[in-house]
């Protein structure tokens, strides 16, 4: 679970010009989704990597705002 300073709940983006986050099909797994669908809302805690940003860890969209309430 992430905590507040953690977790911005920002409108999801989409499309061109959004950032770009490395997603290992691990982390996606460890996090309990099996798959995620293109343009599936969802929040990442993020790093900054070897190779640039990668999430560690993914959160339902609907979960992290609900924790935000």
């Amino acid at each position: 679970q992430l905590s507040a300073e953690e977790l911005a709940a920002l409108p999801p983006a989409a499309g061109e010009g959004t950032p770009d986050v490395f997603v290992h099909m691990d982390v996606v797994r460890r996090s309990g989704f099996g798959d995620l669908a293109a343009g599936e809302a969802v929040c990442l805690r993020v790093i900054l990597g070897k190779r640039g940003k990668m999430a560690v860890q993914v959160i339902a969209w609907d979960v992290a705002v609900r924790a935000q309430d």
